[in-house]
């Protein structure tokens, strides 16, 4: 326990869910609501989805990178591996709607790639960064494979959204600093 933790140090104890829930989990906890709202924008309209989703990237990016930085010291390298490994992301989403891909595919189609090219790439990204990130990147997959099967999912979605929010916080209860040791 460091200084800052202790009850000694002045401050005071978390209580509630503060005790679960910090300022990395809130962000990716904001994530996943841009998600949720992606998800269900897709399954109304995929081709008008498509610029939702290319602003999604770089607020991921963002959220990567204030994510590692008081972990890392190599700050230039925190922003250079961030901007490739999104940046590589927001590449291959520009070739799927390219003129010569998108004229051989249907928008709704795009739509469930994009989510699933977001849902790999971050679920990738949760690897080296932690825990919360895979968690985002597995409802994002969970959602694109009900919008695929499914008209209407907003209700599915909201309870993967919920269910995921639920596992994120008994983790950090029964397996505290775990998937956070990587820096």
């Amino acid at each position: 326990m460091s200084n800052s933790d202790s009850p000694q140090s002045g401050a005071p104890a978390a209580t509630g869910l503060k005790r679960y829930i910090g300022r990395s989990e809130i962000a990716f906890l904001v994530l996943i609501a841009l998600s949720f709202i992606g998800i269900g924008y897709t399954d109304y309209s995929a081709a008008g989805s498509i610029w939702f989703w290319k602003l999604l990237v770089p607020l991921f990016g963002v959220t990567c990178i204030v994510s590692e930085w008081h972990r890392n010291t190599d700050k230039r390298r925190v922003i250079w591996t961030q901007a490739l490994h999104w940046g590589a992301l927001y590449g291959v989403m520009e070739l799927v709607f390219s003129h010569l891909i998108e004229a051989r595919l249907d928008a709704p189609i795009i739509g469930l790639i994009l989510m699933l090219l977001l849902a790999l790439t971050t679920f990738l990204a949760g690897i080296y960064i932690g825990w919360p990130l895979c968690l985002v990147g597995i409802f994002l997959a969970t959602g694109t494979i009900m919008a695929a099967f499914l008209e209407s999912i907003i209700w599915l979605a909201l309870f993967a959204a919920l269910v995921t929010i639920v596992i994120a916080m008994l983790w950090k209860k029964f397996f505290p600093g775990r998937g956070q040791e990587n820096g």
